[in-house]
């Protein structure tokens, strides 16, 4: 008798915790299928680079001129942003940048021309040209300055696009930037300017000493000859 009471505790423990795990199993899914609509169809379009996709959905009527997700972002934020952070002087891993750089132009050339707004924030402060810059997207930056997009917003920690362009080492963003007028003297709440965040990311990322080295170099003031007062 005793026996038959073990096996039939047993049983009913194990058929609890099989309860507890499905529940726990079927709660997973449901939050991953969640988490898998979180991104609308033209979001899925944008990373997947589909400008013929992305087109069509514009032409149905998806808002690429006000709507953002969650965070704020936009579907032009989301064209000028990719993680891909070891492939900034890496042979290989820059022609895939590289490639990802001319598929994302395409796309946020259309998504302007369809009314997206260049300088649209979202709540940490980040615009379009910064996520760009961020990401090491030479010819979004080039295409989004050309369309207007200002490089002297800030975000809440007071970084410009220049500031994040320097810490992370992307030289020819530094240089268009400049070009357009960012202000290389201009510094974070932290105090930090741009040289300051370029030698900062020298030092956390020595392996990428070329191109942080040419950064610094655009952005050092330039020295008068010793003995030069300037005057004539």
């Amino acid at each position: 008798m005793r026996k038959y009471r073990l096996i039939l505790i047993d049983t009913l423990i194990l058929c609890v915790v099989s309860s507890v795990l499905a529940v726990a199993v079927n709660f997973a899914v449901a939050k991953l299928k969640g988490e898998a609509k979180k991104d609308d169809p033209i979001v899925i379009a944008i990373i997947q680079a589909d400008a013929t996709e992305v087109e069509k959905l514009v032409q149905k009527g998806a808002d690429v001129t006000n709507e953002t997700d969650e965070l704020g972002r936009s579907a032009l934020m989301r064209a000028a942003f990719v993680n891909l952070s070891a492939a900034r002087d890496e042979p290989g891993q820059q022609g895939v940048l590289s490639n990802i750089d001319a598929k994302r132009v395409g796309l946020v050339g259309l998504l302007l021309s369809h009314g997206a707004r260049r300088d649209t924030r979202d709540h940490d402060g980040w615009t379009a040209l910064m996520w760009a810059a961020w990401s090491g997207l030479t010819q979004v930056v080039a295409k989004l300055l050309e369309s207007g997009a200002s490089p002297e917003f800030a975000d809440r920690q007071g970084n410009t696009a220049l500031i994040i362009a320097a810490q992370r080492g992307h030289a020819a963003i530094v240089a268009a930037l400049l070009a357009k007028g960012a202000d290389a003297a201009q510094a974070n709440h932290g105090g930090h300017t741009a040289l300051a965040a370029a030698k900062t990311g020298l030092a956390q990322c020595p392996d990428q000493a070329v191109g942080f080295a040419a950064v610094i170099a655009q952005l050092t003031p330039a020295q008068s000859p010793a003995g030069d007062s300037g005057s004539r």
